[in-house]
Formats: structure tokens, sequence, C-alpha cells
């Protein structure tokens, strides 16, 4: 939940400093470097969450034994 929320944090970040006024600017390295971050932060959760449904089986309905 937290790298999501840094995730969501760095492209808010990036897309105020590309702002001027209501129209957006060309990104600048910073700008650009933000979005690589909060990028990469995306692509960690998803890889978390996936490990945690098809590794650990999390919120998965097992059969019943018989």
């Amino acid at each position: 939940m937290l790298l999501a929320m840094a995730a969501w944090g760095l492209y808010a970040a990036s897309l105020f400093l590309r702002l001027q006024g209501s129209a957006l600017a060309r990104p600048d390295a910073i700008g650009l470097g933000l979005s690589v971050a909060g990028f990469i932060c995306l692509c960690a959760t998803g890889w978390l969450g996936g490990t945690l449904v098809y590794g650990h089986g999390l919120g998965m309905r097992r059969p019943p034994r018989t």
C-alpha cells in the first residue's frame, strides 16, 4: 500500500512541476525522474501483489478437501 501511495505522490509531484497555469509544459529532468520513480514504484507494487496472490494464494478460495 505504501508503494502505491508513493507512486501516486511521485506522479502528482511530476504533474505539479509541469503545470504552468492551466497548461502543461514540457517535462524537465526532475519531472521525468519523478515519473520514472513513480513507474518503478508502480511496477514493484504490482510484482508484490502478484507474489501475494499467485505465490502465497492470498485471497484465493481453495476447494474443500475430500
